[in-house]
């Protein structure tokens, strides 16, 4: 089984209504992807430790972009609860993001690193993994920051 997280932007209105009516939330989560969805496949922990530096959370917001928010129900969907953040958690996050460069990421890119700490995750020296990683996270930092820019909150899943 792999794990997999994948974001949905939608309005606090209806992230409120989901909280309650969680039900809804498989429908929500696995509608067709469109330009509200991103799905970062298994390069979440690597986005996530490169950020970080930790394979858990930390403190620091940053540390929040994928492992954080608050959980929308208690029902574990693989990697713990579908999780969402209010529109004004985003912002602070696409704040923390924007100066954020790939390159500049991927220089701390390390597979023995990732081993040691026991990241989940493809990681390879290859040149098409290290792409993978660093168009993703430009992907999760572009979406944070449209999300910010609409004012949208965020659920994030890792199942």
């Amino acid at each position: 089984m792999s794990m997999n997280a994948y974001f949905r932007r939608m309005s606090y209105g209806t992230i409120h209504k989901l909280l309650s009516s969680p039900e809804w939330l498989p429908r929500v989560i696995f509608t067709e992807c469109d330009k509200t969805t991103l799905d970062i496949d298994k390069s979440w922990h690597i986005i996530h430790y490169l950020l970080c530096g930790s394979a858990q959370t930390t403190d620091e917001l940053i540390s929040e972009v994928i492992l954080g928010g608050r959980p929308i129900s208690a029902d574990d969907l693989g990697c713990g609860p579908a999780r969402y953040f209010e529109p004004l958690k985003v912002a602070l996050i696409a704040d923390e993001l924007a100066p954020i460069d790939a390159k500049q990421l991927m220089r701390h890119y390390s597979v023995g690193k990732f081993s040691r700490a026991g990241i989940y995750g493809k990681c390879s020296d290859a040149v098409d993994d290290i792409s993978f990683i660093s168009c993703n996270f430009d992907s999760l930092k572009a979406f944070y920051i449209t999300a910010a820019h609409n004012k949208e909150g965020i659920i994030t899943v890792i199942i």
